[in-house]
């Protein structure tokens, strides 16, 4: 006759009082990070934190690399100086919103016929201003 234990009941120790994590929780919990599910709301700005370091990083390898600036600025249809001025802000993260950047051509005029900013007077003014100075007894023409 085998000599059998009848099985032990359970201790209060054993019994799990805490709640039961699912891995996710777990691998979150371990790396600082919010684990509780029901708290939609951390983990929507941790995702939103990710994507801009993620863009801001991809900004600043754009800004690196010559090429690729050239590239962005030929697809976005801008200068090189505007796309830069873009990926710049995004790195230092300001906003961009794109609605309200108005850039200007070097032909638009703000209405018809504009010529150069100077009038003709004002040419003629700095003309007669340059001919009027002198400097250390020598004349100083424009």
């Amino acid at each position: 006759m085998p000599l059998t234990t009848p099985p032990r009941p359970p201790r209060p120790f054993d019994t799990p009082s805490a709640p039961t994590f699912s891995t996710a929780q777990r691998s979150a919990q371990a790396r600082n990070k919010p684990y509780n599910l029901s708290d939609k709301k951390a983990a929507e700005i941790d995702a939103r934190r990710y994507e801009e370091r993620i863009k801001r990083e991809q900004a600043a390898r754009i800004l690196e690399s010559s090429e690729m600036l050239i590239w962005y600025s030929n697809a976005r249809n801008e200068s090189i100086p505007q796309t830069r001025q873009y990926f710049q802000n995004i790195v230092w993260g300001f906003e961009e919103d794109e609605s309200g950047v108005v850039w200007r051509e070097e032909w638009d005029g703000e209405g018809v016929g504009v010529g150069s900013p100077r009038s003709a007077k004002g040419k003629e003014k700095e003309r007669e201003r340059g001919k009027k100075r002198v400097g250390s007894g020598k004349y100083v023409g424009v």
